[in-house]
């Protein structure tokens, strides 16, 4: 769990420059922000802190297959749900 917060620590200030030399200084509406904040911090914390919570009951092989299916089956999901189109 330690080194998966380090890859956050270290990726997040990287990934945040390259957006800001790419579009330049964007700040959301004042009104979205907490909402912004609320689903990153769940989003990927929590799936990584269900993941390596879910190693304990599990072995890492289901986690190892599990993780890299959780956006296909999200776009699957989208599209049953009639979120988005295929195009």
């Amino acid at each position: 769990s330690i080194f998966s917060l380090l890859r956050l620590l270290i990726a997040m200030p990287a990934m945040f420059a390259l957006a800001v030399c790419h579009d330049g200084w964007v700040m959301p509406p004042l009104r979205l922000q907490p909402l912004l904040c609320f689903l990153g911090l769940t989003g990927v914390g929590g799936s990584m802190g269900l993941g390596i919570a879910g190693m304990y009951y599990t072995s890492a092989i289901n986690l190892a297959i599990s993780q890299p299916l959780q956006p296909v089956l999200t776009a699957f999901l989208t599209v049953a749900l009639k979120i988005e189109r295929v195009s």
